[in-house]
C-alpha cells in the first residue's frame, strides 16, 4: 500500500547573530514508567475514522464536512504523546486550526492531489477554495494512512521515508517547540494537520530538540528511522555527530566529509528550527534496549547525550489509587451487618487496582422517646414475646411460625422483628428460634 506525506511550506528565516560557546547537556527526559503511564492516560488508535457531518465537493454540492470530536481527540493523543516524549508540552484543538485543516483536507480531495497549493477547481466557491488552500499550505498532509494517529506517528513523526528523510519536516513541526495549538482534517484518504502555530524561539538561547528522545520506546523508531536534532540557530557545513553503542562500543561518524551511514544538515526552518539528521548503519539490525551516545560538535556548539531504548512489555506500571466505585450495596440495619463492593481504580491508566467485599458494621439503635428511629423498636418491648406474657419461650416461636405460613393467629408483630431491619421475614423466625436454642445471637 502506497502512503504520501508532504510537509508544509517554510516561514520566513530570521538573520542569525553571532553565536556564543555553548555546551548544552540540559534535555528534557522521562521515565520509561512515566511515559508508559502517559500513554495509557492518553491512548491513541482507539477510534476509527468518523465524520460529524460528511464532506461534499461534486454535482455543485460543496461542504468541508466535520470529524466526530473522539476522533480528533485520538489523533491529538498521538501527537502529545510524541511531544511528552521529547521533553515538549502538550498541544491543544482550536476550532480555526481544526476548520482549517479540515478545509485543506477537502480541498485536496476536491482537487484530486495531495499539494500544499492548488488552483481553484471549478465550481468550487471562492471562499471555501481560499481556507482550503490555506489549509493546504499551512498543514502538514498526508495520503492514505489507515487513521490521522497512523499519519501522526507513522508518517508525520517518523518521517523517514526517501522523499523526507533529508529534512523530516513533518517531525520537526510536530515537535515545533513553540506549538500551543493545532487542528487535523481527513476527507476520504487525505489528511491534514494544521502546523502554522507558535512562533520564532528564543535564539540567544539553545533548546534542542531531540528524536529518539533520551527515554525511548523501542516500537517507535526502528533501523530505518532518521534520528534528528532540532537547534535555534543553523549548523555549519562543518558540524559533526559521534554515535557510539555503549553496550559494545561500536561507533558511528557522520559529517559532509564521510559518515557511517546516511547524514544531512537542513538549515530551513521547518518547525522554526534548523536539524542535523544522522542515520546509521546497522546491518539490518534494529535498536534493541541498547544505550547510545550522541556527539555533536560544531564550531562553539557542542551538545552530548544519550538515548537509552526500552521494551514497553517490560515496563511493569506501578498503579496509583484513584476514584472508587461502591455497588452491590447491602446496607446494614440497626443489628445485622451490611456490606458492599468497594472497586478501586487506577488514577493513571484506569485499570481496576482492587475488588473487594467491604462489611459494614451494625448501626445500632437510635432511640428516640424510647422508641428507634431506624426500626421502630420500642424500647421497653421484649423482642420475640408474639402472645404478650411477658416471657420468650418455644410457643411465641410456634405462633410465629404459624403467622408465617398463613394461619390465623393473633401475636403483636411489632415485637418480633428480630433482626432488626423494619421487615418481618422467615429469617426472624429463626434467629428467634436460634435464640432460644441457645446459639450465640442476639434478638432485638
Amino acid at each position: 500500500m502506497t502512503f504520501i506525506l508532504l510537509g508544509t511550506g517554510l516561514p520566513t528565516a530570521h538573520a542569525e547573530g553571532n553565536e556564543a560557546f555553548f555546551a548544552y547537556t540540559g534535555l528534557v527526559s522521562h521515565t520509561p514508567q512515566e511515559i508508559e503511564d502517559y500513554i495509557a492516560a492518553h491512548p491513541y488508535g482507539k477510534v476509527s475514522a468518523s465524520y460529524a457531518t460528511v464532506p461534499a465537493y461534486s454535482d455543485g454540492n460543496y461542504d468541508y464536512g466535520s470529524l466526530t470530536e473522539d476522533y480528533l481527540q485520538d489523533a491529538l493523543n498521538a501527537l502529545n504523546v510524541c511531544r511528552f516524549i521529547a521533553g515538549l508540552g502538550e498541544v491543544a484543538l482550536v476550532d480555526q486550526y481544526v476548520k482549517t485543516a479540515q478545509a485543506g483536507a477537502w480541498l485536496c480531495a476536491a482537487d484530486g492531489v495531495l499539494a500544499h497549493s492548488h488552483s481553484q477547481p471549478e465550481g468550487v466557491p471562492d471562499d471555501m477554495y481560499t481556507l482550503g488552500n490555506t489549509g493546504c499550505g499551512s498543514s502538514n498532509i498526508a495520503w492514505n494512512y489507515r487513521s490521522l494517529n497512523r499519519a501522526v506517528v507513522d508518517g508525520w513523526v517518523d518521517d523517514s521515508d526517501s522523499r523526507n528523510e533529508s529534512a523530516v519536516g513533518h517531525r520537526r513541526w510536530c515537535l515545533s517547540r513553540s506549538m500551543q495549538a493545532t487542528g487535523f482534517g481527513q476527507v476520504g484518504a487525505y489528511m491534514a494537520m494544521y502546523a502554522f502555530d507558535g512562533g520564532w524561539p528564543d535564539r540567544s538561547r539553545e533548546d534542542p530538540v531531540v528524536w529518539p528522545a533520551p527515554v525511548m520506546p523501542e516500537n517507535l523508531f526502528d533501523s530505518r528511522s532518521m534520528w534528528s536534532i532540532q537547534r535555534n540557530n543553523t549548523y555549519s557545513d562543518s558540524a559533526t555527530v559521534t554515535l557510539t553503542r555503549l553496550s559494545d562500543d561500536e561507533v558511528w561518524h557522520f559529517g559532509n566529509d564521510g559518515s557511517d551511514g546516511t547524514f544531512y544538515i537542513d538549515n530551513n526552518y521547518y518547525g522554526y528550527q534548523p536539524a542535523i539528521l544522522f542515520r546509521p548503519d546497522l546491518d539490518g539490525d534494529d535498536y534493541g534496549t541498547d544505550t547510545y551516545r550522541v556527539q555533536v560538535t560544531d564550531g562553539n556548539f557542542s551538545l552530548d547525550y544519550e538515548v537509552s531504548f526500552y521494551d514497553p512489555d517490560e515496563v511493569t506500571h506501578v498503579h496509583t489509587a484513584g476514584r472508587t466505585e461502591d455497588t452491590d450495596i447491602v446496607p446494614p440495619t440497626c443489628r445485622q451487618a451490611g456490606s458492599h463492593r468497594r472497586i478501586t481504580y487506577c488514577s493513571d491508566c484506569g485499570e481496576i487496582m482492587s475488588d473487594e467485599t467491604v462489611t459494614d458494621p451494625a448501626l445500632g439503635h437510635n432511640y428516640v422517646d424510647g422508641v428507634c428511629t431506624r426500626c421502630g423498636r420500642n424500647e421497653e418491648a421484649l423482642i420475640g414475646d408474639a402472645d404478650g406474657d411477658g416471657e420468650v419461650t418455644d410457643y411465641d416461636a410456634m405462633l410465629f411460625v404459624r403467622h408465617l405460613v398463613g394461619w390465623n393467629v393473633e401475636i403483636d408483630l411489632g415485637v418480633m422483628d428480630t433482626d432488626c431491619d423494619g421487615t418481618i421475614t422467615d429469617w426472624d423466625s429463626m434467629l428467634l428460634d436460634r435464640y432460644l436454642a441457645g446459639w450465640n445471637v442476639i434478638i432485638g
